[in-house]
């Protein structure tokens, strides 16, 4: 694989792998984890170009597989991992550009109206939301 075909497998499925850990991720993962994540798994790809052997018209299952489980990881090294999600609730053919869109829009907006919480209320939030802190009564 030379570094413009790889190129063209970065444009071609970015938003296609920020979608797949957004999904697993469920709102436990900040915007900066999802870029990193994304950023890890093209770099692993880099990595193992020689050794892997995808059939055309696969790559896409193949990213896709490999978004899911970089995301597993970081999930269960940060103890944020209750269950597993089947794959084929996270993978799917229906991630259209459109969906994929729309979903990071709708992302987006959600991150922005939490930044704009005063303090402590978006504190209370994130650690209630994403690190699944318990509230005491």
């Amino acid at each position: 694989m030379t570094e413009r075909e790889f190129e063209k497998i970065i444009d071609r499925y970015t938003a296609y792998v920020v979608a797949v850990i957004s999904k697993v991720a469920k709102e436990r993962l900040n915007r900066e984890d999802i870029e990193e994540l994304a950023s890890d798994v093209f770099a692993k790809l880099w990595e193992r170009k020689n050794e892997l052997n995808i059939q055309e018209g696969k790559e896409k299952a193949y990213i896709g597989a490999s978004a899911r489980n970089h995301t597993l990881n970081l999930l269960k090294k940060r103890g944020l991992l209750s269950t597993i999600p089947l794959e084929e609730d996270v993978i799917s053919d229906n991630a259209t550009p459109e969906k994929v869109l729309l979903e990071e829009e709708e992302a987006t907006t959600i991150r922005q109206v939490i930044e704009s919480l005063p303090e402590p209320d978006d504190e209370i939030f994130n650690r209630r939301r994403y690190l699944s802190f318990k509230i005491k009564r």
